[in-house]
This record gives structure tokens, C-alpha cells and sequence, in this order.
């Protein structure tokens, strides 16, 4: 790759801990710099943003939005085989890809630094991008330099950065900002560059509550849009309760945010706190209403259903397209909630799931909103595959239970019909990430890692109790299975950074049952140990009060491996609520006339009483299979049952009746 080549995502030339943390603690904000990560890292390492002096506090006070860039690289020691002297000076070496110059240089007005850290003395020094040009330029005596993927680049030995530089790098900086904002508002018409500058703007003082009620009034839901909860969490958390108890939107605001990082209480508290002080023309109606059911559902104060109707009630009452959809994204939710917590078989929605995602892409609303949706109704797409391959697994298992072989091949094709499906979706995902890495958004950047992984956990896992003979060769690719464990953790830290507690909760999940998949299946550790991993869940349900985590991976896929269950035991995992549904779902896959349902679900009931009720593992119940010989005789009358005892291989005789054999079998000693 040459100078007018793009760059790529250098996975191997990462940066030291120790170099990165330098850098963060030099370009601080008491030094006048905000410092962060530039994700993903596609030419930089650092956006950094100038704070401006204030004279009246005697400090570094003012945000800007007027930025620079840096690039990092780490020598282990710069000895005589790394320095060079040329016109007088002293230079580091080091090569460097061209086409991250090229980037460097490509982002005007200010361009951007690159800084050499000597490990062995934790010095770094630095020179700014043009030089860098420059210097390639007269010491090579042209660009011949680049059509080189690598270049040697030269660093001034005597541009050490500290305090002192770090001063001037300021000013510099500043002052090229300044210029360039100079030459927009005189020259910028002519090119179509509007200035919207306005030097008279009244600046925020941060340290002061006054301010910073002013601040959150005016911008408050501006930043909740953007996900910028950490900030608003810090802003607020410099307000005292009586600030905030005393102003409407601030009431609301604290909810919201509240609800948000995760602390649901705390959000009720000051939702119940606003209905006390709202005025009768409450102009954030429909937001509260929201906010209120979503808190109640959480607390379980309401169910699904109540959830439902309450927000069909609110979608009549507002008019922007954004939030409807917003709303029909929530009850689609809701409604595939319900069906997954029931166990009854769901009619198709993927029709009406595409609807939703059609809408969303045709609606009127600006591009980022639009992904945002995706990304919300992605959680759905998601959740229906979950309920659709357990349907399918419930009947799989059930057929089993009665003595009906499953062929591989009817399991295969559920697969690739399900993987067919939703393959197209995919590229939603890879979309959102793109859109929210060209815009900086990195609740989108989050979102898409945590939805790339979960879509691949999805198969991965669920798949594998349709078909796991296919499952275990998949599961076997360590390589890929790294990558998805490691998108999990990086959008934890992601969400973390952000305040969203509850989605870096359950990017922490996500990451330790692909941990424990992998584990069980290969008897191996990928990454990090499962244990280590749930050690961070406890504490994080400790700390937010959420209920205990239970693995869905531990409780599923062991069992399949190990294959530690009687067929018939699988009858005991049906919900009493939802026999009716399971029972009707079998006669309909298996033709069954309808009149066979009263002794299709007799057995069913006989077969959990007898697990639930046997004094002893030893006790294994049979019933007579004549019935199962013919699809005619299938289930026409009631089924017969004997208990065995496997310990002295002594057993009953045969009964319609469960119970007094059960009875017998429990007194009898061996």
C-alpha cells in the first residue's frame, strides 16, 4: 500500500498499554486537550478536541469541536540505530505506513501529530504531519518515498513532548483553527462553505449548577438522542436533588437517564417525583407515558399485555414517524416477548418483521434515526429466530419422546430454511456499523458488534439443537470464534464508556456463552475462562440490582452433549399453561386427527407427574408402543403404563392410571 492508496485497519501494529496511557495522561483536560480513541482505527489512534482558556476561572474550561489527530507508534529503546543527523538535527527513525500519512494529512484544517514513545525512558516525541511530508520530501529529494508501503519517517530528537511543548502544540493548533475559521467567514460563500460563527455566544461554565441547568434544559434531550449518557449522567450528577426535584424537565431528564445506564429505582423515583410537579400542560406527555410503562414492565408492575395495549394507546396520540415507528418496534418486541415466555406456537411474523424494516427504510426520517431503528428491530429478528428454532426444537424433542425418528435431513432443511431467511439481514448490520463508524456514533459501532455476535451466537447455539452434528464442526473454528467473543467485549467496553450499563450487561453475557459453548464443546478455554467471566456478571448484578443470571448454554447444550436425559423426561420441560399448544402443534406436524388430543395430552400429564413424584432415580416408567405402529392407530385411545425399578429389576403391572402404580413403586423396598 503507497501514499495514494487507502488505509486499512492495521490489526498488527497495536500500541502498548503503556504508550496509550502516557498519551492519555499528557493530552488531558487540565492540559487543555479532550483525548479519545479513535474506534474503529482506520488511519488514527487519537481524535483530540481543544479546550479553551478561561482568563475568570484560570483554567482550561470551554469545549471547541475544533480537533486534531495523532498516531501513536512504540520503539522499545531509541539508540544510535534508530537516530540519524541530518541539516544539523538529530532525527528519530522509524518506518511508517504512507497511506496513514496521507490520512493524517487529509484531515484539515488542522491535519495532526505523529508521536514516538521510547519505552525504556517513558519519553515521547513528536512533529507534526506536514513536517513529517516535508522532511520525506527534501531528504529523499522528491516523492519517490511514495510508492513505498513503508517509508522511514524523521522525528526531531529535540521534539521532546512535555508540559512545555505541549503549550506551544496548543497554540498551534489553535491558532491554525482560527485561521481557517477566518478564511471561511471572509472567502466561504464563494466556495458554498456557509460560517455560522458567532463570537458573542454565551460559553457554559461547567462548575456551576446555574450553568449547567441552563445547559441541560436547552440541550438536555438533544445529548439522550445522541446516547451521551455519560456526560449527562456527570452533568447531573453535579446537581443537587433539590435542583433537580424543582425543575420538570430536569425530573424527567434524571428518569430518563436513570432508566438508560440501568437504575431502574432510581429512574421510578423520579418519574413518580415529575408527576407531582408537572404542570397540566405537560409538553413531554407522550415521553413520560413511555418512560412509565417501560419502568413498570422492567419492575413488573404490568404485564406484556398491558404493555401492549398502553403503547398502541400512545402511538394515536403522537405524530412523528420517528417515534411510531419507535413504538411499533416496541410492540413487535412485546408481542414475540409474550409468545417466547408462553411456549405457543407463533403464527409467521418474518413477513411482518421485513414489513417493519421496509417501513423504516422508506420513511422520511434522517439517516442516523433510521439506523438507530435497524438496530433496535435487529433485537427482534434475533428474538424470532430464537422462538422459531425452539418451536421447532419442542417438536423435535416431543416426536423423539414418543418413539418418531427425526431424519437429519427434515433437521437440515429447517436449518438452511432458517439461515436462508435471514442471511439478508446481515448486511443491515454491516451497514449501521459502516454508517456509525464514518459518523463517529459509537452507540451504532456498539450495537452492530453486539448484533454481529449475537447473530452468529444465534446459529451457533440454537442451531445446534436442531442439527448438532452440524453445529460441532462449526463450533471447532477457533479463529472465528475468537472474532465474535472479542466483538461481545469490545462493544461491552463500548456501551460501558457510554453509560449504557444494561447493554454492556448483556454484551457481558453474550461474550461468556460464546466463552462456555466453545468450552463445552471442545473442552477447552478461548480467551477467558467462563468463571472469570460470570464473577463480572455478579458483581454487575449486585451493583444494579438485576435478577441472576442463569446459562442458557450450560442448561441446553451439556445435556445434548452428554445426552444425560430419558427421552420422556423432555414431557416434564413443558409448561402445564402451555400443553394445549404444544399438543395441537404436534397433531398438526403429524396429521393427527384432532379427536387423538385427550390422550396426547393424558400422556403428557401422566409423564410429568410420574418425573415429578418418583421416590427414586431408579424408577423408569414404560408404556405400550403398539399404538405408535401405525399412523392410523396413533394415539386413538388411552395409553397404558408399567414402572420398572433398575436397581432390583422388579416392576409393576399395567395401568391406565398413573397414580396407584406410582404409589406402589415408591413403597416398595429393594
Amino acid at each position: 500500500m503507497a501514499f495514494d492508496d487507502d488505509p486499512v485497519v492495521d490489526d498488527n501494529a497495536k500500541n502498548s498499554d503503556e504508550s496509550v496511557l502516557f498519551i492519555k495522561s499528557i493530552f488531558s483536560k487540565k492540559n487543555g486537550f479532550i483525548c479519545r480513541t479513535d474506534l474503529p482505527d482506520f488511519g488514527v489512534d487519537e481524535l483530540v478536541e481543544l479546550i479553551r482558556w478561561n482568563n475568570a476561572s484560570n483554567n482550561f474550561q470551554h469545549a471547541t469541536n475544533k480537533r486534531f489527530v495523532l498516531q501513536l507508534k512504540s520503539l522499545k529503546s531509541i539508540s544510535e540505530n534508530n537516530l540519524v543527523r541530518k541539516s544539523n538535527k538529530n532525527f528519530i527513525t522509524i518506518s511508517f505506513k504512507s497511506s496513514r500519512l496521507k490520512y493524517l494529512l487529509q484531515y484539515s484544517p488542522a491535519y495532526g501529530l505523529v508521536i514516538i514513545y521510547d519505552v525504556s525512558t517513558a519519553k515521547a516525541y513528536f512533529d507534526y504531519a506536514e513536517n513529517i511530508h516535508k522532511n520525506l520530501n527534501d531528504f529523499n529529494q522528491g516523492g519517490t518515498w511514495k510508492s513505498k508501503e513503508k517509508p522511514t519517517i524523521y522525528i526531531p530528537f529535540e521534539n521532546e513532548l512535555n508540559t512545555q511543548s505541549l503549550e506551544k502544540i496548543h497554540e498551534f493548533f489553535t491558532k491554525r483553527h482560527e485561521n481557517a475559521d477566518s478564511l471561511f467567514s471572509n472567502h466561504g460563500e464563494a466556495y458554498n462553505i456557509p460560517s455560522f460563527n458567532k463570537p458573542n455566544s454565551k460559553e457554559y461554565d461547567f462548575r456551576n449548577a446555574t450553568d449547567i441547568k441552563k445547559a441541560l434544559i436547552k440541550y438536555g434531550w438533544s445529548l439522550v438522542d445522541d446516547n451521551d449518557f455519560i456526560l449527562l449522567d456527570s452533568m447531573m450528577g453535579k446537581l443537587s436533588h433539590h435542583d433537580i426535584l424543582n425543575d420538570s424537565t430536569l425530573c424527567l431528564l434524571k428518569a430518563t437517564v436513570s432508566c438508560e445506564i440501568g437504575n431502574h429505582l432510581d429512574a421510578d423515583y423520579f418519574l413518580f417525583k415529575y408527576d407531582r410537579i408537572v404542570n397540566s400542560k405537560d409538553q413531554e406527555l407522550a415521553r413520560k407515558i413511555f418512560l412509565r410503562n417501560k419502568i413498570d414492565f422492567i419492575l413488573g408492575r404490568i404485564d406484556a399485555k398491558s404493555f401492549i395495549t398502553n403503547l398502541e394507546y400512545l402511538k394515536n396520540s403522537i405524530n412523528d414517524d420517528y417515534n411510531k415507528l419507535l413504538i411499533d418496534i416496541n410492540i413487535f418486541f412485546m408481542e414475540l416477548l409474550q409468545k417466547l415466555s408462553s411456549g405457543s406456537p407463533s403464527s409467521n411474523r418474518f413477513e411482518d418483521l421485513i414489513v417493519l424494516f421496509e417501513k423504516i427504510d422508506k420513511s422520511k426520517i434522517e439517516e442516523r434515526k433510521k439506523h438507530y431503528l435497524n438496530t433496535y428491530h435487529i433485537s427482534n429478528l434475533v428474538i424470532f429466530v430464537t422462538q422459531h428454532i425452539r418451536e421447532k426444537f419442542s417438536g423435535f424433542k416431543i416426536k423423539e419422546s414418543m418413539g418418531i425418528h427425526i431424519a437429519l435431513e427434515e433437521r437440515g432443511l429447517e436449518v438452511k430454511g432458517l439461515i436462508k431467511k435471514v442471511k439478508s439481514l446481515k448486511d443491515l448490520i454491516f451497514a449501521t456499523w459502516k454508517f456509525g463508524a464514518e459518523i463517529k456514533d459509537n452507540y451504532l459501532i456498539a450495537s452492530s458488534m453486539y448484533n454481529l455476535a449475537n447473530y452468529e451466537f444465534v446459529f451457533y447455539y440454537n442451531i445446534a439443537l436442531l442439527n448438532w452434528d452440524m453445529t460441532l464442526e462449526k463450533i471447532d473454528d477457533r479463529k472465528n470464534f475468537t472474532r465474535f467473543i472479542d466483538l461481545a467485549f469490545t462493544s461491552f467496553d463500548l456501551f460501558n464508556k457510554m453509560g449504557k450499563i444494561h447493554n454492556a450487561y448483556l454484551s457481558l453475557i453474550l461474550a461468556h456463552e460464546l466463552t462456555l459453548l466453545f468450552k463445552l464443546v471442545n473442552n477447552e478455554v478461548i480467551k477467558n475462562d467462563p468463571e472469570s467471566i460470570e464473577k463480572i456478571i455478579k458483581d454487575t448484578q449486585e451493583k444494579m440490582g438485576y435478577k441472576p443470571f442463569e446459562s442458557s448454554v450450560r442448561s441446553s447444550v451439556k445435556n445434548l452433549i452428554n445426552n444425560e436425559k430419558n427421552s420422556l423426561e423432555n414431557f416434564q420441560e413443558i409448561d402445564e399453561s402451555n400443553i394445549d399448544s404444544i399438543v395441537e402443534m404436534l397433531c398438526d406436524s403429524m396429521d393427527l386427527p384432532m379427536d387423538r388430543i385427550p390422550f396426547m395430552k393424558a400422556d403428557i400429564i401422566a409423564t410429568k407427574y410420574f418425573y415429578a413424584n418418583r421416590a427414586s432415580n431408579n424408577l423408569e416408567l414404560f408404556q405400550k408402543l403398539d399404538h405408535t405402529k401405525d399412523k392410523s392407530t396413533y394415539y386413538k385411545s388411552p395409553v397404558i403404563y408399567s414402572i420398572f425399578c433398575n436397581k432390583c429389576k422388579n416392576g409393576t403391572g399395567w395401568s391406565l392410571d398413573i397414580e396407584p402404580i406410582l404409589k406402589l413403586a415408591n413403597e416398595h423396598k429393594c
